[in-house]
């Protein structure tokens, strides 16, 4: 079976109208690497320091066929937010590392991951308080 997509994922999600379909789908979807793309689009302390809006990148084909590469790539994030790894790095160095990571991504995952520097992701947050009762939304 394939790896669905974490942006495929979010899509379905973001299409269902109450807090509680989402939240079934993000509990039917739930990966480790799933509750990080939420965490970070969503977690109030997390800031992303990127410029706004779309970088300048070249989006892989949808026949490369690499659906499950954010998968792997999650842990590239601590570059591009406010942890002590994203911090020490010069700024055009983030940024180039950023769109080197968008182009080696499935198209839907590149988009994801532009949307969640933007906060732009669209789940309620009672389905996020559903299914990740533990955390601060």
């Amino acid at each position: 079976m394939a790896i669905k997509a974490l942006g495929k994922i979010i899509a379905e999600v973001e299409e269902k109208k109450s807090a509680k379909q989402q939240a079934a789908v993000l509990r039917e979807n739930h990966t480790e690497a799933l509750k990080q793309i939420i965490w970070h689009a969503f977690f109030p302390q997390v800031e992303w320091l990127l410029p706004p809006g779309k970088p300048p990148y070249t989006a892989l084909d949808k026949t490369t066929d690499q659906e499950g590469k954010l998968y792997s790539e999650i842990k590239m994030l601590k570059y591009f937010i406010n942890t002590p790894d994203g911090m020490n790095m010069k700024d055009l160095k983030r940024e180039q590392l950023f769109i080197q990571v968008l182009e080696g991504l499935d198209p839907d995952d590149a988009a994801l991951l532009c949307r969640m520097k933007d906060k732009q992701v669209k789940i309620r947050k009672a389905a996020l308080q559903e299914v990740y009762p533990k955390e601060q939304w």
